[in-house]
Parts: C-alpha cells; structure tokens; sequence
C-alpha cells in the first residue's frame, strides 16, 4: 500500500496520456505475471497520478467593488471563482486615519483659494487646452514631502500633482501660510491702475517708430521719444512710491 502523503491536483478525467500509460503497465503486468491478470488497482492509481500533467498556476485578482471587494480565481483561463465580499470595518484603517483640519480666516481663505488657482496653473498649464488636465489634491502627513533643499513638512500640508504623472512631482501648499512666505507683489488701487494705463497709452504713442515707404527704421525721433517714453515711466514710479510712503 503507498504511504505517500503528497498532495497533487489531477485531471477530474484522465488525459489520453495518462489511460495510455495505464494499459501498458496493465499489459506488461499480463504479460510478466504468473496468473495472467494485469495491474492492480493501486498500480493503476499510482500510474495516473505519476503520470497525470501539472495543474495550471492559480490566479487570484483583486478589484474594487461598491460592496467591498471582488475576489476572482482563476486556474490557467478558466475562473474557478468569482464573488463580492465585503471589507470588515476597520480593516482599511479608515478609523484611525487622521482628519486634518485648519482654522483660517476669510483673508485666508481668499489667498489659500488663489495659491491653489496658481498650483492648478503651475502643475496642469493654464490655456484653454489644459481646462480638462487631471490633478489629484491631496493631504500629505507630516515628514512625506520634502522640498528642494531636502526639508520635510513639519506639519500636514496640502498637495498638486498631475493625476496621469505623479512622478513629475508635487505643488506643497500649507493651509496656514498659503504663498511659503512668498510676497507677492499686490495690485494697484483702483485710481493707481487708471494712472497707470494712462501714461502705458501715452508710453506707447511715444515709442512709436517712424514709417517710411518700405521699412521701420530708428531714427533721431524715435530715439528722442524713447528718451522722453523712459523718464514717463520713471516719474509714474516715483509717483506710486510717494503714495506709498505717504
């Protein structure tokens, strides 16, 4: 009797193979014995199994479903099974993951909203044919993005990348100090802007060339006007400076 406690997975019918092997040992066993008869039933079983092919590799996949996950299993291309399960609570350590939270003002808020219009620009381009261009916000935990000095965040902080290359890296943005420090230079008041667009137009019709019947040349009057175009835009300065200071 074979003692032999290996396991091996075999065909549910035996393959033309494994019957041929069987009837030439059942014909040497005839021919050879003394009474005539021919394999045994242990000899028979053992020569199917010896000779029976390996089973195709098992294949198990994993997919997201809406009622937890689906488990396929598959043997070479035939699915053995198929099923939906769902995910105990608190395997997906959605429990303990962290809730982050930042307490801002309007203020804040208004410059948080434009830094993360500027990342958006930065990260995805800013032209009518990177309106659709995917970005994943994320909030990163303290000490998973370092920046080009090789710091790491000290606290969590709010992340850009570009959903199709993450590789290309992230925009960090810290809730509680949106521009890094950065000062951005502020837009004119309302009467400064008029000011301003006005000497840019008197500017303009200061430096522009002179026409002759073929070609745009520089001549003494151009050069003249740059003169006076540049000592316009030097006195706006000052003038913005003066109301400034005061």
């Amino acid at each position: 009797m074979n003692t032999n406690q290996d396991w091996k997975l075999v065909p549910i019918e035996p393959t033309a193979e494994m019957w041929a092997a069987v009837n030439k040992l059942d014909d040497q066993m005839a021919a050879g014995g003394y009474d005539g008869k021919g394999a045994s039933i242990e000899q028979a079983w053992n020569c199917l199994v010896e000779t029976a092919p390996a089973a195709p590799p098992l294949t198990v996949v994993l997919d997201p479903d809406p009622r937890g996950v689906s488990v396929g299993v598959y043997q070479g291309s035939s699915c053995v099974y198929i099923g939906a399960h769902p995910i105990p609570t608190g395997a997906t350590g959605e429990d303990d993951a962290p809730r982050y939270q930042w307490l801002t003002t309007v203020a804040q808020m208004k410059v948080l909203a434009a830094e993360l219009t500027l990342a958006a620009e930065t990260m995805g381009g800013d032209d009518d044919e990177s309106a659709e261009t995917e970005l994943i916000l994320s909030a990163a935990k303290p000490g998973t993005v370092q920046d080009d000095d090789g710091a790491s965040n000290t606290a969590p902080i709010l992340t850009v990348h570009l959903a199709e290359y993450p590789e290309e890296g992230v925009y960090p943005i810290d809730p509680c100090d949106p521009t890094g420090g950065r000062i951005d230079s502020p837009a004119p008041a309302a009467g400064d802007a008029l000011e301003l667009l006005k000497t840019l137009e008197e500017v303009l019709a200061l430096i522009s060339p002179v026409k002759t019947d073929k070609d745009t040349v520089l001549g003494a009057k151009t050069l003249r006007n740059l003169k006076a175009a540049e000592a316009k835009i030097a006195e706006a300065i000052a003038q913005q400076s003066q109301r400034k200071e005061a």
